[in-house]
């Protein structure tokens, strides 16, 4: 299907929530898993993902809300974020890393 070039538009999200690349995996299938994006490259160290979507199909709430889904959080790059707004909590042992279920190697 071809998507009109005056549809398409480009966003940058800042994410948080992310641990390793298996975070950054699990980030990238979400936001791909929206109808209506048409490209997606997450980069874990940035903690940005850059996305092309076709803006007749979907906006940028509803990307947002797979990433959210995800169990991660996206907000679009020209906000500012504020200092430590997701928070995550080790489990009982080994403190969880991230969303994707990697564990440290260190004891909590």
């Amino acid at each position: 299907m071809a998507t009109d070039q005056a549809t398409s538009n480009q966003a940058t999200l800042k994410l948080r929530g992310m641990s390793c690349a298996a975070c950054a995996r699990n980030v990238e299938q979400a936001i791909r898993s929206v109808s209506g994006v048409l490209d997606c490259a997450v980069n874990f160290g940035a903690e940005q993902a850059s996305v092309t979507y076709d803006a007749q199909r979907v906006d940028l709430s509803q990307i947002q809300a797979a990433v959210s889904e995800a169990g991660y959080s996206a907000s679009p790059r020209n906000r500012s974020w504020k200092s430590g707004q997701m928070m995550l909590k080790p489990q009982s042992g080994w403190p969880k890393l991230g969303n994707c279920g990697v564990r440290s190697g260190w004891a909590a």
